[in-house]
């Protein structure tokens, strides 16, 4: 029942998203054809096969390396490539980790071989931590008969102790009664190796210490510890990080929205402590959907001043913090998803943007996947000095319309030296409002080919080939049931425009590269390797290992209930 409502739905979301005028849901959800649904369906049900039946007892013969359980997979008229032995090896090395990979598997083999060529590689491993099979592609190929694409991979320690991940693609036709569960007996007729991937490193790039920060013992909401049904799906805090008192060590503030705020300092960068009433801060907001956290040195005197919850506070010098809302003018009128600072018009002083997404109870219309009417406009603080800030939103034009905000980042799109401003909206299309250098910006996403789809769950930029300009990185979704749906669809089923949104919609996160001139922008995620993220959220762009290159850290995961058993 389950796999059934999720086919539907990435069936139908998309096309519900592209036909806002039909007035009728029925109306809408016949734009695919019920035999082509079923068509669907019933490879889909094969894929969980595969995954889940085949995959299970075919992976336990490559952990045990027995090749008499592989063998046992494939049929007497079987026919295989692999690659072979000779072939030469593409080499990639950044910092400590190296990449090599081989393709074209172009040498005939038989059975024994394909057999020996996948443990060959496993072979890698001395201890074998991980093993996994995924079905990327799969057609019907005749009664009982199937062409799949899989994806295996691994990962443990060399026996040089070094971290080892492997990856190989292969196309592999399958051929059984039409029946079959696929739980043991010959089933493969065929087996291409595409290609072999081998990733090392020495040793880990980072290391978890949260129980050593004293990080863990935060009153936040956990799911890790919380009862199932007490678990929302709303985002629970917001964090920031700056060196506050200027000691040399970043500090963290967290607004929480159910619950209360934190200004965990800094104790000669080992461990945190709370910090709240020591610096003059309260420990829970005054309405409970504001949970804003922001540094910005809003007066310039070089101690960056916190937003937190609902409130903005002045840095008296690292000492304490002083609360100025009321003077200040802020104002938020529903729950902020972030901020983004930039002195986007050149005065001297840090200016605001703060993000909204969705209506609020009782408000129409509710947010749904391809719209970009049913957010709520964003709010651009100008800094007027003082500590005090105004609404400039309409007159810049900066609201970046009613959509549903997620996140935003300023960068250069262009040459004039002006901050120019990406935003990230999930349903709805993205935003790059150009900075017209007298106080307004214009929409420029569409012709610079950055619009993206309805999916974008963050953004970041950075330079990250040093050629002098940004690219732009946002967190979409990236679903290999949805990939391998859209596969066996063509532009032909839906009606104009709204195959293009289905495909992109789970295609992954993008990286935009500006062009010549300013653009227009080329999308560079595939190629770059860098697409297939999960269930993304908030990228973040930094050199992690002081190398003089920029790296991207791209999170993933929706709702997590079992530590061990991360989601995304």
């Amino acid at each position: 029942m389950k796999a059934s409502i999720h086919l539907r739905i990435l069936i139908w979301i998309p096309v519900l998203a592209f036909m806002a005028s039909a007035q009728n849901l029925d109306e809408a959800r016949q734009a695919l054809d019920p035999e082509r649904q079923k068509e669907i369906w019933d490879s889909e049900h094969v894929t969980f096969k595969i995954e889940k039946r085949f995959g299970k007892w075919f992976l336990d013969g490559l952990r045990k390396q027995d090749a008499g359980v592989l063998a046992a997979a494939f049929h007497k008229e079987f026919s295989g490539k692999v690659i072979p032995a000779e072939t030469s090896f593409e080499k990639f090395i950044k910092s400590n980790v190296e990449e090599v990979r081989r393709t074209a598997g172009e040498k005939p083999a038989n059975a024994e071989d394909v057999a020996a060529a996948l443990l060959d590689q496993l072979r890698l491993l001395d201890k074998i931590e991980a093993l996994n099979l995924r079905v990327l592609r799969i057609a019907t190929a005749g009664e009982g008969q199937w062409e799949t694409r899989l994806l295996l991979t691994a990962s443990g320690r060399s026996a040089e102790a070094k971290l080892v991940a492997l990856e190989s693609e292969h196309v592999v036709n399958f051929r059984t009664k039409s029946n079959s569960n696929f739980n043991a007996g010959a089933v493969i007729s065929s087996w291409k190796v595409l290609s072999e991937t081998k990733r090392s490193a020495p040793q880990m790039l980072m290391e978890e210490v949260t129980e050593a920060s004293q990080l863990h013992r935060l009153p936040l909401a956990d799911n890790w510890k919380m009862p199932k049904e007490e678990i929302s799906q709303r985002y629970s805090f917001q964090f920031a990080v700056e060196d506050f008192d200027r000691d040399g060590y970043l500090d963290i503030a967290i607004a929480s929205v159910r619950g209360p705020t934190a200004l965990l300092k800094s104790l000669g960068g080992q461990r945190f402590a709370v910090a709240n009433k020591a610096f003059g801060l309260p420990m829970m907001a005054t309405k409970a959907e504001r949970a804003l956290a922001c540094w910005l040195d809003f007066d310039n005197d070089g101690f960056p001043d916190l937003i937190l919850g609902d409130r903005i506070y002045r840095n008296i010098k690292g000492k304490r913090f002083l609360e100025i809302t009321t003077e200040s003018g802020l104002k938020f009128s529903r729950a902020p998803m972030g901020c983004s600072i930039a002195d986007y018009d050149g005065d001297g002083l840090c200016d605001l943007y703060v993000l909204y997404q969705g209506t609020t109870a009782g408000e129409e219309p509710l947010p749904w996947v391809g719209d970009d009417i049913s957010g709520a406009p964003n709010v651009l603080w100008k800094n007027l000095g003082g500590g005090r800030f105004k609404n400039v939103s309409v007159e810049s034009k900066a609201s970046a319309g009613k959509r549903n905000s997620f996140a935003a980042t300023w960068l250069y799109a262009d040459d004039d030296a002006l901050p120019d401003l990406y935003v990230a909206n999930d349903f709805g299309t993205n935003n790059l409002l150009r900075n017209k250098g007298n106080g307004s910006f214009e929409e420029i996403a569409k012709q610079n080919d950055v619009a993206d789809f309805a999916t974008s769950m963050g953004v970041a930029s950075g330079d990250l080939d040093n050629d002098g300009s940004p690219e732009i990185y946002v967190a979409n979704m990236y679903s290999k049931m949805g990939r391998r749906i859209i596969a066996q669809v063509s532009e032909d089923d839906y009606e104009p425009g709204v195959h293009k949104q289905i495909k992109g919609a789970c295609a992954g996160n993008r990286l935009y590269k500006r062009g010549p001139r300013g653009g227009p922008y080329t999308e560079k995620s595939e190629s770059w390797g860098i697409n297939d993220i999960g269930w993304a959220y908030a990228p973040a762009i930094a050199d992690l290992n002081n190398d003089g290159l920029l790296d991207l850290h791209a999170t993933t995961g929706f709702l997590s209930f079992d530590r061990s058993k991360p989601d995304g």
